[in-house]
């Protein structure tokens, strides 16, 4: 497994920062160990993906914990453009949490958990 921790983390979160016109994006985390400070610096950067409408972020066992998650979830709620997010390790009281900020009228996201 991929052991990136979280400093690999946060130069991947660089790195995305910079795809400003990106629409769609997987990224798979699954087993990197990058704890709840990774997490929130990919948080961090995805939240300046703008254009966004599709992403799938897969975090399962990475130890994010709580504090990890909701720094995610807060993150993903600004996401404006989003209309499909597909979220592997996230508790669902997160999810449910990102699906409320997303709720505006006329508009549907669809949140899934796997």
């Amino acid at each position: 497994f991929n052991k990136i921790g979280a400093e690999g983390a946060k130069a991947v979160g660089d790195s995305l920062a910079k795809l400003e016109q990106i629409t769609n994006l997987m990224l798979n985390f699954h087993y990197s160990n990058i704890g709840a400070e990774g997490a929130k610096a990919v948080g961090d950067s995805l939240a300046k993906l703008e254009q966004i409408t599709n992403l799938k972020l897969w975090l399962f066992s990475n130890n994010i914990g709580a504090e990890g998650a909701k720094a995610v979830g807060d993150s993903l709620a600004k996401l404006e453009q989003i209309t499909h997010l597909e979220l592997h390790g996230i508790p669902d009281e997160v999810i449910n949490e990102i699906r409320h900020q997303l709720e505006k009228p006329g508009r549907t996201v669809d949140v899934r958990r796997f």
